[in-house]
């Protein structure tokens, strides 16, 4: 009887030390599947981070793109309104020798 009692509480043990180990084993599981989302969801932050900070640099460099087109328009505008005068007050020249030279032949 003593035999038999002892192999009982050795069997009872030993399925309480298995059912211990396999709740340590879905725990262990648990913990990393945690860690694992937790990674994951650092990595999508850094991602969308770095997502923004290329979308704002790129916003960046199309805006000075743009200013600088624009200062390029500007000056070509203002160089085309210098050249015209310049052509408008050698007309108005030529224009008033002309009226010079009449008299002075009348």
């Amino acid at each position: 009887i003593d035999q038999e009692a002892r192999a009982a509480v050795r069997e009872k043990n030993e399925r309480e030390a298995r059912h211990k180990k396999t709740l340590e084993r879905l725990v262990q599981v648990e913990k990393n599947e945690q860690e694992h989302a937790k990674l994951q969801a650092q990595k999508m932050k850094e991602a969308k981070q770095r997502a923004q900070r290329e979308a704002e640099q790129q916003a960046k460099a199309a805006a000075a793109r743009a200013k600088r087109a624009a200062a390029a328009e500007k000056q070509r505008k203002e160089q085309e309104a210098k050249e015209r005068r310049k052509e408008e007050n050698r007309l108005k020249e030529a224009k008033a020798r002309a009226l010079r030279l009449a008299k002075q032949e009348e």
